[in-house]
């Protein structure tokens, strides 16, 4: 992984961390604690040693705190993730980027430089503005560290490793395939050719009906030449075999480093 790249990750993630902070002063002292007592739930308002009943007519002060709670386990997340980027800047210290050497090479100055106007073209792609899938917004809950908010875990693992690595893409951007319209997962650029390609994660393979819908759709890409392991990457999963990061990162390498 580039050091620019972790740089430009840690940057990202020491944002976060002022956001995260800044959110956690607008809630209200102390934290929230649930007890079962037979088949109903009580809630708590715990802040020094002491602990309080939370009547139903303070339920807003109560949703108040558990947001609170989620608030500090995001930011104990992200400030795992910051004290390990940590680690591993502190690993690559002094290291060079072999790309960055290529690129600063005089005699390869007049080929690199329309590799140089590919990459402002595909910039200019990656800012502008795109239609999205509408459907089912309130499935969207994972935020990425590229703003992006996700379906699932597993597209957030994979989202957050092609801005990792600098991959030119997009997520779910309107596809019409004739009279057809698809939203792929995502939508990508590959940095060195510059030939468009797209990323299908099917996370319910174990369930019959889902597993229909996706060799239908598989079905509709290659009736109109997007075929898998060509220009088209799909990662399957079941609650058994789920997909890990390793994996995925193993897959940008291939196929686009």
């Amino acid at each position: 992984m580039e050091k620019n790249a972790i740089e430009d990750f840690v940057r990202i993630t020491e944002e976060k961390i002022q956001k995260l902070q800044q959110e956690l002063k607008k809630y209200p002292k102390g934290k929230i604690s649930c007890l079962r007592n037979g088949r109903y739930v009580k809630w708590y308002h715990v802040m020094g040693g002491k602990r309080k009943y939370i009547p139903k007519s303070e339920i807003e002060f109560a949703k108040q705190l558990v947001r609170k709670q989620y608030i500090q386990a995001k930011l104990e997340d992200v400030l795992m993730d910051k004290k390990a980027l940590g680690k591993y800047m502190k690993a690559v210290s002094g290291y060079e980027s072999k790309e960055e050497l290529f690129y600063k090479n005089p005699f390869y100055s007049d080929i690199l430089r329309d590799t140089k106007k590919q990459n402002v073209d595909i910039g200019t792609w990656m800012n502008a503005d795109y239609s999205r899938n509408p459907f089912h917004p309130e499935m969207l809950k994972f935020e990425s560290i590229s703003g992006n908010i996700l379906r699932s875990k597993s597209e957030l693992i994979i989202d957050q490793l092609l801005f990792v690595y600098q991959i030119p893409y997009r997520y779910e951007c309107k596809l019409v395939l004739g009279d057809v319209t698809l939203y792929p997962d995502f939508t990508i650029i590959h940095p060195k050719t510059g030939k468009m390609c797209y990323w299908e994660h099917f996370g319910m393979m174990d369930n019959q009906k889902y597993s229909r819908k996706a060799f239908s759709k598989l079905e509709i890409y290659c009736e109109n030449s997007i075929i898998p392991s060509i220009n088209l990457i799909t990662t399957f999963e079941t609650i058994d075999s789920p997909l890990d990061a390793m994996k995925v990162e193993n897959i940008i390498k291939q196929y686009f480093l």
